[in-house]
């Protein structure tokens, strides 16, 4: 026991470490990453703008993002084992089966009917040929061909502002929240993400 409480606070002495190494070597901040999703927006980079919304407004973990797009709600709700975009005129529904913490929090389901998002939805569809086939994977290669699920994290990442990847993208996120007190937003992530504050705060603020 007394080799395991040593074991775990050398993780987090660790992790401290590289959080402040982090912060000294000047980490992105939260408008970095808005900055950015415009950008991406203004490129028309659809499926890096679809995966960098949904890191940072709904805090997703790598697995998570492992989406397939639809406009068949009937197909989605059949299927508890993965993930979906299901499309509809006037919003998109987030349908997340798979993902880290599922065993605890069930399945989560958001309805996103910010207009850039569900534009850049739209147009990926459109850009990729359309629903004719029946589904769109988001994460895929080639002709819609699935990444490779030892492979997502490193897709990801190389979709993310200057690769640094969704894990570091939460970190700022929550550093932010912290610095301003904001308690609301905190909610947020921990309600989106499927993670405790507790988590949260021990894992993901950099100040800590």
């Amino acid at each position: 026991m007394k080799q395991k409480l040593i074991y775990s606070e050398k993780v987090k002495q660790n992790r401290q470490a590289k959080n402040i190494a982090t912060l000294e070597g000047g980490a992105h901040s939260e408008l970095d990453l808005f900055n950015h999703l415009e950008i991406l927006f203004a490129q028309q980079n659809w499926r890096e703008y679809i995966i960098n919304f949904l890191l940072v407004h709904y805090h997703c973990r790598n697995k998570d993002l492992n989406l397939i797009l639809t406009d068949s709600i009937t197909s989605a709700k059949a299927d508890t084992s993965k993930n979906y975009l299901v499309v509809v005129p006037s919003y998109v529904t987030m349908i997340r089966n798979d993902f880290k913490t599922s065993g605890k929090y069930g399945q989560k389901k958001d309805r996103i009917s910010q207009s850039k998002f569900k534009f850049a939805v739209d147009s990926f569809i459109e850009e990729r040929g359309g629903l004719s086939q029946g589904h769109l994977f988001l994460l895929s290669t080639g002709v819609n061909a699935p990444v490779l699920e030892d492979s997502v994290q490193k897709y990801i990442a190389h979709k993310t502002l200057d690769k640094i990847g969704q894990s570091q993208y939460n970190k700022i996120i929550v550093t932010e929240a912290v610095k301003k007190k904001d308690l609301k937003k905190l909610r947020e992530i921990s309600t989106r993400r499927g993670t405790s504050r507790e988590v949260l705060l021990d894992y993901y603020d950099l100040a800590i």
